[in-house]
């Protein structure tokens, strides 16, 4: 009996020792990883650290950038106008070549160009943000139309509104007609009024450009919509459109109430081309009944 007894006390002091070494291993892997883990920590909150100073020395670089741009507008000529900075148009530009009625320079010799009749500008905006703006106002339309005559004296140019009277299928009805503003308007270019599209007359380059502004009002969620300018050879009508410019927008609850999608570029158009914008069919209910939110056009470069 004292030797079976000897035997049991011996495997369980065996299995006691084996528990303590697995306890002791468990242990020691236990502290390997809070030892990896208090280095990795060290290292990120030390990183972190590093990007906070970092930012803090981009922020104030920044502040400093802003503050050595700053321009003084002590001059005569920009006083009661609208100026910006303008000195990366070169030494050589007089206002006759841009579209400002003066360039001056400032107390700390930086160049400024400036438009004076800010009343105009704001009249200008006023009316096209005018419900009424079906009736005109002669006195004020006149003055606006006699401003924007560079505009629209422009050789291969056009300009159109969307034609709220035609708001139907996907490609878009334009008109360069009855605005009061005298900003629509069409030089040596045709506007093919059955498939609302722009003919090119002359090979060139063009800026091209169209906006389309869209009031989801309470949808509650925006459909996924998309906007494209396309071209194709006039002798060649039964090709297949190719995309100019194209954005899609919507798609989620997300999307803002009222979006305006612009697309624009400048492209060589061979004589023959034809250009038209166009929308999803599912989008045209959306797109806002106002005349100057929407619009077509190019002019050659």
């Amino acid at each position: 009996m004292s030797s079976l007894r000897r035997r049991t006390e011996s495997t369980t002091n065996i299995l006691d020792d084996n528990d303590t070494n697995i306890w002791t291993n468990r242990q020691k892997k236990i502290r390997g990883y809070l030892q990896k883990s208090f280095i990795v920590n060290t290292i990120l909150l030390v990183a972190l650290v590093v990007l906070l100073i970092f930012k803090v020395g981009l922020y104030e670089k920044d502040k400093k950038t802003l503050k050595d741009n700053e321009v003084s507008f002590g001059t005569t000529n920009s006083n009661n106008g609208v100026c910006i900075p303008c000195d990366s148009l070169g030494s050589t530009v007089k206002a006759n070549d841009t579209l400002f009625d003066s360039i001056s320079r400032t107390e700390d010799g930086r160049k400024i160009c400036c438009y004076k009749d800010q009343e105009y500008m704001q009249k200008m905006i006023s009316r096209m943000m005018d419900p009424m703006i079906t009736k005109p106002a002669l006195d004020i339309d006149y003055v606006i139309e006699r401003k924007m005559k560079w505009w629209s004296t422009r050789q291969h140019s056009i300009h159109m509104y969307l034609d709220l009277n035609s708001l139907t299928g996907t490609n878009l009805a334009w008109t360069y007609k009855y605005d009061h503003l005298g900003t629509a308007h069409r030089n040596d270019v045709t506007y093919n009024e059955k498939n609302h599209s722009i003919e090119i007359v002359e090979t060139n380059i063009y800026f091209v450009y169209s906006a389309i502004t869209f009031d989801f009002g309470d949808v509650t969620t925006v459909g996924l919509y998309r906007h494209k300018i396309k071209q194709w050879l006039k002798l060649l009508p039964k090709t297949e459109r190719q995309p100019l410019l194209r954005s899609r927008f919507g798609g989620s609850s997300e999307t803002r109430r009222v979006y305006t999608s612009f697309l624009c570029g400048t492209f060589k158009l061979d004589s023959g081309l034809v250009v038209q914008s166009e929308i999803s069919p599912e989008a045209i209910k959306h797109v806002k009944k106002s005349k100057y939110a929407n619009y077509f056009g190019l002019f050659k470069i």
